[in-house]
């Protein structure tokens, strides 16, 4: 029980920082374009 808590919290981490990632990927190719 306690292991499949920790294992979808570790999921749901994973997650948040794919999804931060790629709001930070989009935001530095976002600066790029804009400084052309």
């Amino acid at each position: 029980m306690k292991e499949g808590w920790v294992n979808s919290h570790l999921q749901l981490g994973l997650l948040l920082l794919e999804i931060r990632a790629d709001i930070w990927l989009a935001h530095m190719c976002t600066k790029m374009v804009l400084r052309r």
